[in-house]
């Protein structure tokens, strides 16, 4: 295989994994930016439509991720809100985060996302799930401290 097909065939490969979040988020609402850029707008009402109003964000920042004006990625606690609040399954949240933002999967060594992915499973509230944590944190051992960092290097520093 020459280097020229190999390139077209991951090519090809990738376009169905990756995508940029508006494109992610349009296809999601049941548009397509081939139709027309009105898509964008019939999509952000679609979307504020499905999660009754939600507020996941400020106005303007959500209609950015629908590429509306200009355009920003949400935050991974932004997508997290979103699922609760388009009411999907963990797997299609874990997709939410992992094809839409090509991030991981929900982070199992992370307590709270913890609660979150129990939160989808068992269709409770983003607000349910926040409780659940102040109540695990509130009786939590005093000497136990839980570190804000994922990162390997700065866990290792504070051993």
């Amino acid at each position: 295989m020459s280097e020229q097909e190999f390139r077209k065939k991951l090519q090809r490969t990738m376009e169905g994994q990756f995508m940029q979040f508006d494109r992610f988020i349009i296809q999601k609402m049941g548009f397509h930016l081939e139709q027309d850029e009105q898509a964008r707008t019939d999509a952000f009402h679609e979307f504020r439509k499905r999660t009754g109003r939600e507020p996941i964000a400020t106005m303007p920042t959500m209609r950015r991720w629908f590429g509306i004006g200009s355009f920003h990625i949400p935050t991974r606690e932004n997508v997290i809100k979103m699922s609760f609040a388009l009411s999907l399954e963990p797997e299609e949240a874990g997709e939410y985060l992992t094809r839409g933002l090509g991030e991981p999967y929900f982070q199992i060594n992370d307590y709270l996302e913890t609660l979150f992915l129990y939160g989808l499973e068992h269709h409770l509230s983003y607000d349910d799930c926040l409780n659940m944590a102040a109540v695990f944190e509130q009786n939590m051992e005093e000497e136990l401290v839980f570190s804000g960092t994922k990162s390997t290097k700065d866990l290792l520093v504070s051993f």
